[in-house]
C-alpha cells in the first residue's frame, strides 16, 4: 500500500477544499501577456496518485494543454 512518502513528489502539487492543483510558472517571456508570473491550474481531482500523475504530465517542457505556451 502506498503511503504519502512513498508517492513521487511533485513540484507545485498542492490540495486545497479536498481537490488537487498544480501551481505553474509561467515562462518569464509571457508574464508580461498573463500579468503574474505563476498560476495555480485545478487537476480535476481528489485522489493523491492521479493528481500526481496529472501534474507530471503538465509539467513536461513542451506540454500545451495547459494554454500557456
Amino acid at each position: 500500500m502506498n503511503t504519502r512518502n512513498d508517492m513521487a513528489q511533485v513540484e507545485g502539487l498542492n490540495l486545497r477544499g479536498g481537490r488537487y492543483y498544480v501551481r505553474i510558472v509561467i515562462p518569464e517571456a509571457l508574464r508580461e501577456i498573463y500579468g503574474k508570473d505563476r498560476v495555480n491550474i485545478a487537476l480535476g481531482t481528489s485522489d493523491r496518485s492521479e493528481a500526481t500523475l496529472r501534474a507530471t504530465i503538465m509539467n513536461r517542457p513542451g506540454f500545451h494543454g495547459g494554454c500557456l505556451v
